[in-house]
Parts: C-alpha cells; structure tokens; sequence
C-alpha cells in the first residue's frame, strides 16, 4: 500500500493566505468529521492560484513516476498543478541517502 499523497502549500501573500484559508476549510467541509480532512482538486481548482506555491515532494505523483523512470507520465502528473498554479510549482527534491530508486534516494 502506497503512501497518501502529500503537497505543501506556501502563501507568498495575503491573497495566498487567502487562498490558503479557503483550501483548508473546503478540506474540512468535505471531511464531515468522519475522516482526515483531505483537500479535493475541486478545492484546489477553485480556489488555487496567484499568491500560492505547490511544493510536491517525494510522495507526490510526479516524483512517484519520476522514481520509477517514467519521466512522460511524471509530465502528464504535473499537468493538472501547472494548470492551477501555473509557475509557482515545484519539485521538492529530498536526499536521505537511500539506496535503490525510491523517493529518497540518491538517484531520484
């Protein structure tokens, strides 16, 4: 069983705490107190955008993909953040010196 996926989101400024604040409250809305609050793309695709950066790391579906050698299906993964947060995406690259491919590891 994989890990759940993970983003951080970081507000640049008071749009993005804005935006921010709508994302958490979507989450927790759609939680209903039965379960972890988890943020659906709805959310994120409304209310998304200028004043936010995604930071997707070693348990993200890109870098998933990536860690396994499927750098076309990392691209078609990253798609959909670039649609809602256009360049303020990235990457996190993490080193914990694992051997192998995994996340984590020193060749991803």
């Amino acid at each position: 069983v994989e890990p759940p996926l993970r983003v951080v989101l970081l507000a640049r400024n008071r749009e993005g705490w804005a935006r921010l604040c709508r994302i958490t409250s979507a989450a927790h809305a759609d939680a209903l107190g039965n379960r972890a609050p988890v943020v659906p793309w709805s959310a994120l695709r409304e209310h998304g955008g200028p004043g936010l950066l995604a930071l997707l790391g070693p348990l993200s579906e890109p870098a998933r993909a990536l860690s396994v050698g499927r750098e076309d299906v990392a691209v078609r993964l990253l798609a959909p953040w670039r649609e809602v947060f256009g360049p303020e995406v990235r990457l996190e690259a993490v080193a914990q010196k694992r051997s192998g491919t995994g996340p984590g590891s020193l060749r991803l």
